[in-house]
């Protein structure tokens, strides 16, 4: 299997933020705009963010009520996704939970 090839390309604020209100700001289009860019130049098939960073912007904000009792147990298994998708978006979550 050939590994992949793997980038670190980020746009964040001077403390490391990823997420935060110095976007809203018009200066910050510009670079945008040269993130996207350059994002596209390396032909990327695949990007990565934290659970979290992946609720707040891809759920809509609609959060699971896992306290149900009724919540199918999900068996924790290797996901081999269709290696042939245009893209992959990939969520890291660091708990046991």
């Amino acid at each position: 299997m050939e590994r992949p090839y793997i980038i670190c390309h980020m746009l964040t604020s001077l403390d490391g933020k990823i997420i935060g209100d110095y976007f809203e700001y018009e200066r910050i289009a510009y670079l945008i705009d040269k993130y996207e860019k350059i994002h596209e130049r390396y032909g990327c098939k695949a990007w990565i963010c934290g659970r979290i960073t992946m609720e707040e912007h891809f759920t809509l904000r609609n959060e699971l009520d896992l306290d149900q009792e009724n919540n199918p147990t999900i068996p924790r298994t290797d996901y081999v996704a269709n290696k042939d998708a245009k893209s992959f978006a990939v969520a890291v979550d660091p708990s046991e939970n």
